[in-house]
């Protein structure tokens, strides 16, 4: 089975639903076999989750080797989508990486 983390940043200026977000995300990758968890640095895939354009999730808790999608507000590795596309994308991104 294959890991995701997804990392939160401090939520200190959020633009977008950053707990729903994770929630869609979380329950569709469980049904389709991956094991989810939150902030965890053991993992096959990181997503950093940033409420806003600063980026904190990736910027204060980068450093792992893990592949990845960066989220910071309504931009999904640096394309602006709308927000209810934010969790398919993410979940498209993940399982394109790993087919």
């Amino acid at each position: 089975m294959k890991h995701i983390s997804i990392k939160f940043c401090g939520g200190c200026n959020p633009r977008i639903a950053r707990r729903e977000i994770a929630e869609e995300v979380k329950v569709g990758l469980i049904r389709q076999g991956y094991v989810v968890s939150y902030n965890s640095r053991q993992s096959d895939f990181i997503v950093y989750l940033s409420g806003c354009s600063a980026n904190c999730a990736e910027r204060y808790g980068g450093g792992s080797q893990s592949a990845c999608v960066i989220i910071s507000a309504a931009m999904v590795d640096d394309v602006v989508v709308n927000n209810e596309d934010i969790a398919p994308r993410i979940i498209e991104k993940v399982r394109d990486y790993f087919d």
